[in-house]
């Protein structure tokens, strides 16, 4: 195997430095702590005063909120995953021209923001949008602004997250059952419903999970196109706490809506761990070319959805963010400079400190852990702040301090990007071979040394690619921002979000437009910055 490069420290700094990490870890997850205890503090007090809730607290409405945030979640996700696995066969089996570009969405979910989306289905469906010549009149907003809408707006936009999760799974898949039962006689068919679908169970699982949460925790879409009377538990949170400032309603809603993605993250968890099995040697075979009139069928008709509900909104924006020198008018505002000021410094700082967390969680678990215990804790420490969105993180944090600052914006920030830096370290740390873990072990004078020396430099790609995409999903959230309203702060993806609210849409795109450049200007960095790191000569074996 090729050699492994020990990191540029000298000895007396690691120790500072794991010292360093290991606060970062302490110090999210602590103030993670503190923010949801806070958030469900006022609920705590108002069902001790009045049990049966008291006061204005509207039950049925919570009911019908949850009921609805359920039912969108559950079908949205069922369109990710319809679009999503398809997508995934031909990525993952199948060579054909623009696979590269289909591969590049996968980063669509972090970092283009949702109100992008939103304002790109509006230039399409909209009622002067481009399709509104074809379209039957008043069929496109009356589509747009539905349920219909909702689900297949939030099911194309988190597609990606199934394809890419599923793909890079179906990649590594052993082909020896396959194989055996092609032997036996079984159709192409049955053997992927029988083996495959099996082999490919936690993938799914983990995809659709995140995927269910973000569609759960919607807050933009669903604030645009959802319909009179309907509504979900993170907008009505979001409504008690800007509109009539109760705290008590807020925080018993958010303890409902935390409840239920618990329940359901803790759920996924459990079928994830019973649907995982030894995967034994893995036989990577060569992509052929897409063959036989039902794949090339079945290709050109997801392509066309794909291009319809995705990349045709996403092009709109651009198309937008160029008409009529909306990207002058944009960068004339000296407020433009101030949020990418702002968005690149908390972004930068709130990424460090999520993929410090992750180093030290990872080394910790690789150092005092099993291989199954490594494996079972990671995951749950990965999926429990995932239950938690923005705007309960951001309720904590008007109950403890009343007013923010960009210091504990970031912070809690950071807290919220801990378990996507796990859920992209993880892997890289689980594909250590035992014996090259348990001989760093042996043969380093201490254990910090051996996670400077061999996890670390093994592993940097994994952690150059989490900052990126920490990066991304920070710079493009408005949800937090826009629930502390901090005074004098204003990131690029709020700034967004209030230029498409004084409708000045053309200036909004080139604003998104500039968010997604920035995106992919920290992805291309990470990609140089993290080299070709060795990889280790059994990677596709379990030990």
């Amino acid at each position: 195997s090729a050699p492994i490069r020990p990191l540029a420290l000298p000895n007396s700094a690691s120790i500072p430095c794991a010292a360093v990490a290991v606060t970062a870890l302490a110090l999210l997850a602590l103030w993670f702590a503190a923010a949801l205890a806070a958030a469900c503090a006022p609920a705590v007090f108002a069902l001790q005063a009045a049990p049966d809730g008291g006061g204005a607290f509207d039950g049925a409405l919570a009911v019908r909120a949850a009921l609805f945030t359920l039912k969108q979640a559950f079908f949205s996700t069922l369109i990710a995953l319809s679009a999503g696995l398809p997508a995934a066969f031909f990525l993952s089996q199948r060579d054909f021209a623009g696979r590269r570009f289909l591969n590049a969405l996968s980063a669509v979910p972090l970092a283009f923001p949702a109100l992008l989306v939103a304002l790109g289905y509006v230039s399409v469906f909209g009622r002067r949008g481009l399709l509104a010549a074809v379209l039957p009149p008043d069929l496109g907003a009356a589509f747009l602004y539905s349920f219909y809408g909702i689900i297949i707006a939030q099911g194309f936009y988190n597609f990606p997250v199934v394809m890419k999760i599923c793909a890079d799974a179906w990649e590594k898949l052993p082909r020896r059952e396959a194989d055996a039962a092609r032997l036996l006689g079984a159709g192409r068919f049955r053997v992927f419903r029988t083996v495959t679908l099996m082999q490919l169970l936690p993938a799914l699982l983990s995809s659709c999970v995140l995927v269910f949460l973000f569609c759960y925790f919607s807050f933009i879409i669903v604030l645009l196109f959802g319909a009179v009377g309907t509504t979900t538990l993170e907008v009505e949170i979001y409504h008690a706490i800007r509109a009539s400032s109760d705290l008590k309603t807020a925080s018993l809603l958010a303890g409902l809506e935390t409840a239920l993605a618990l329940l359901v993250a803790a759920a996924a968890a459990l079928a994830h761990r019973n649907a995982q099995k030894s995967r034994g040697v893995v036989q990577r075979a060569e992509q052929q070319k897409i063959r036989g009139a039902p794949e090339r069928i079945a290709f050109a008709a997801l392509m066309c959805l794909i291009g319809l509900f995705l990349l045709l909104p996403v092009a709109s924006i651009a198309v937008r963010a160029v008409r009529g020198g909306a990207l002058y008018a944009l960068v004339s505002h000296s407020g433009f400079f101030a949020a990418l000021w702002t968005t690149v410094s908390t972004s930068a700082c709130a990424a460090s400190l999520a993929v410090a967390a992750s180093c030290a969680c990872c080394c910790l678990l690789a150092v005092f852990s099993k291989r199954r215990e490594f494996s079972g804790a990671g995951e749950a420490l990965a999926a429990l702040p995932l239950a938690v969105s923005s705007v309960v993180m951001g309720l904590g944090l008007i109950t403890l301090v009343r007013h923010g600052s960009a210091a504990l914006y970031t912070l809690s920030r950071a807290s919220l990007l801990l378990p996507l830096a796990l859920k992209q370290m993880l892997p890289a740390f689980k594909r250590l071979p035992e014996d090259v873990r348990r001989a760093a072990l042996l043969f380093s004078p201490s254990r910090t040394a051996a996670a400077f020396a061999v996890f670390l430099p093994q592993t940097r790609r994994a952690c150059a690619g989490a900052f990126a995409f920490c990066f991304a999903a920070a710079s493009a959230d408005a949800s937090l921002p826009l629930m502390l309203a901090i005074p004098r702060f204003e990131t690029l993806a709020l700034y967004t979000y209030r230029l498409a609210g004084s409708y000045r849409l053309n200036e909004a795109c080139a604003a998104g437009i500039m968010l997604v450049a920035l995106s992919a200007a920290v992805f291309a960095l990470a990609a140089f910055s993290g080299g070709r790191c060795p990889r280790p000569a059994a990677e596709g074996r379990r030990p």
